[in-house]
């Protein structure tokens, strides 16, 4: 792996088994409850981490695969344009599929991929490949904090670093 996506990699890594914990035990209708005061629902954030994690993939020039969540959030700018999303159990396969090729492509990954402009620009200087890998894992964090955050509200213990137990 290139020394410098090592460290936004293990991130990553992390964010995948800390976003899973965030939502052991919740049920289907748990992950659809949005908190009292407005903003997503667990649902709604794994499914747009889903999508962002595809996003990324892509942009490190991972497998052309599609996205089983374009369908449901191509045109959604806020979860208020969500209609329908599918079941929990799905959107953690979704995540979890997207993740394995993700790290995997990270690894894959050449510094001369990483040094290219990025086809897409974020909200930081840097507007190589690089940059936007930098950007897209700290969007990650951000909803991965939403996530515990929910966790917490639905009256759940915190989220771990650790693995759950059962």
């Amino acid at each position: 792996m290139e020394p410098q996506l090592a460290p936004l990699a293990s991130i990553l890594k992390l964010n995948t088994r800390l976003v899973e914990n965030c939502l052991a035990g919740l049920s289907d209708s748990q992950a659809l409850t949005r908190p009292p005061a407005g903003g997503n629902h667990a649902a709604f954030l794994l499914a747009h981490l889903t999508d962002s994690r595809y996003l990324l993939l892509a942009l490190l020039g991972g497998p052309g695969g599609s996205n089983p969540l374009s369908s449901f959030l191509d045109r959604a700018r806020s979860v208020d344009d969500v209609s329908e999303l599918p079941p929990l159990d799905d959107l953690l396969r979704f995540w979890r599929d997207v993740s394995a090729a993700l790290l995997s492509q990270c690894a894959a990954a050449t510094g001369e991929q990483l040094a290219a402009p990025s086809a897409q620009r974020f909200p930081v200087d840097d507007a190589t490949v690089l940059g936007a890998v930098a950007f897209l894992t700290q969007h990650d964090s951000y909803h991965l904090g939403q996530l515990a955050a929910l966790r917490r509200a639905l009256g759940f213990q915190a989220m771990r670093y650790g693995a759950r137990a059962g």
